[in-house]
């Protein structure tokens, strides 16, 4: 006869449990931070206008300091989320909070994306940043 005894330990499961959410809401924080360094250290050099299809370039420093990372764990509506469903950070560019405004309104998607005025500076930074965010998981022991 074989008998075999099976025993499951909740309270390591647990232990893991929590220690992956740590290093998700860890990592995600980290990767928008990393996001947030990336545009502000990419603006075109130089004086505006930048060549359309380069990022915008530097002048009043509005967008560069109106570039920010948010992790106060509020999902898109603003609702606190379920620490147990997902890690949220946000990269925000509201250009009304920037430290030079000047009453021009919230022109970083403008700026972004308007046609004949494309200067796309969001979208290159999270094409840059996969290799880095591949890599802090690595780092989290979560990949």
């Amino acid at each position: 006869m074989i008998k075999m005894k099976l025993k499951a330990d909740y309270r390591e499961m647990v232990r893991i449990e929590k220690k992956v959410q740590s290093n998700c809401d860890e990592a995600v924080v980290e990767t928008a931070e990393a996001l947030a360094k990336y545009i502000r250290a990419h603006w075109t050099p130089g004086s505006p206008p930048a060549p359309v299809g380069k990022p915008p370039a530097r002048d009043t420093k509005n967008m560069d300091s109106a570039v920010r990372y948010d992790s106060t764990g509020r999902d898109e509506k603003g609702k606190y989320r379920n620490k147990k469903d997902a890690s949220v950070a946000f990269v925000k560019i509201d250009t009304e909070q920037g430290d030079k405004p000047n009453g021009r309104g919230q022109y970083a998607r403008a700026v972004q994306e308007r046609p004949g005025f494309e200067r796309p500076f969001i979208e290159p930074a999270i094409e840059a940043l996969q290799p880095v965010y591949v890599n802090i998981l690595k780092r989290k022991k979560l990949r």
